[in-house]
């Protein structure tokens, strides 16, 4: 079993979370319980020093505001953080994100699920079916993470007509009712899918070689041309994908920076002065629209987070 940071442990109290998540230090909850209780930790609901998220979980709408949450990841004695160029840090920032949100008022945090990373084997593998080599900066990411799936929403929002769905195996996970989505498909999806299948209707541009990674919402959807370099340059599918286009040169690594900093809000490629406070222009540059960048924010979602407005902004339909 994994060694543990004693001082953050010891003499807590700490809640667990309901369900059957799955945490990096054990997937049988029983030993992540079993190990916490040695290292001196009471388990209980009542009052807790704080909550212990984990990679895979369900709705957190019941944790308060006020209390205090840890992934179970953050307790490990040396968490090793993998040697990159293109996201160093972004586990740590993730964490901090869903943390963020868990403290922000009118939010309820839906569903939140990291794959485990994959392997030099795994991208050997995909690689000699896909015959050509992943570029650097995707194998990267998901040498951090298999996938990302992650759901929020507005809680005074219209919640009728959710749809469930099992993420694995369907490629949408936008209900139409969440405000934030990050929908970063499997590796081997996105690399050996037939996304020129005539069926999908999309619209690629010619000589590219587009993969979809992140279909957040019915209508836009992000794709990655893996012949543009290390590090891909990001496509916006417009209308269901019916027309991609480039964002302004934006590379994978950026669009994935910008999108934690922004909290995966499903609108993020709208003016910010309607859903950030102190928002003004853009956080990408989507052809068609007035070149107005929001210099600001797109510094601190880059290397930090956005003050999200989650007191006025409308919901989606």
């Amino acid at each position: 079993m994994p060694q543990l940071q004693n001082q953050l442990i010891q003499g807590k109290k700490i809640a667990m979370l309901y369900g059957s998540p799955k945490h990096y230090i054990s997937e049988k909850n029983k030993e992540v319980k079993d190990l916490l209780k040695a290292e001196g930790a009471k388990l209980t609901s009542q009052d807790p020093d704080f909550f212990l998220l984990a990679r895979q979980m369900g709705s957190l709408h019941y944790i308060p505001r006020e209390t205090a949450v840890l992934f179970d990841k953050e307790l490990l004695a040396s968490p090793a953080e993998p040697a990159g160029t293109y996201f160093k840090g972004l586990e740590q920032r993730i964490f901090d994100m869903v943390r963020a949100l868990l403290q922000k008022p009118n939010i309820c945090v839906n569903s939140f699920n990291l794959g485990l990373p994959k392997t030099e084997q795994d991208f050997a593998k995909i690689e000699k079916a896909l015959k050509k080599p992943i570029p650097a900066a995707v194998k990267e990411f998901y040498g951090l993470f298999g996938h990302f799936f992650m759901l929020w929403e507005f809680r005074n929002a219209d919640t009728k007509g959710r749809v469930h769905y099992v993420p694995e195996k369907s490629l949408f996970i936008h209900s139409g009712q969440n405000e934030g989505c990050f929908n970063f498909r499997p590796l081997q999806q996105v690399m050996l899918e037939n996304w020129s299948n005539p069926d999908y209707h999309f619209g690629f541009p010619e000589g590219t070689d587009i993969k979809i990674v992140d279909p957040f919402s019915y209508y836009h959807l992000i794709g990655i041309d893996i012949h543009s370099g290390d590090d891909p340059l990001v496509y916006l599918g417009r209308d269901h994908g019916a027309e991609f286009v480039p964002l302004g040169g934006l590379r994978f690594s950026e669009y994935v920076s910008r999108t934690v900093g922004c909290f995966g809000f499903l609108n993020r490629f709208t003016d910010t002065a309607k859903w950030i406070n102190g928002g003004a222009g853009y956080l990408f540059a989507v052809p068609g629209v007035i070149e107005q960048p929001d210099h600001a924010n797109i510094e601190r979602a880059t290397h930090g987070f956005v003050d999200l407005d989650t007191v006025t902004t409308p919901a989606n339909g």
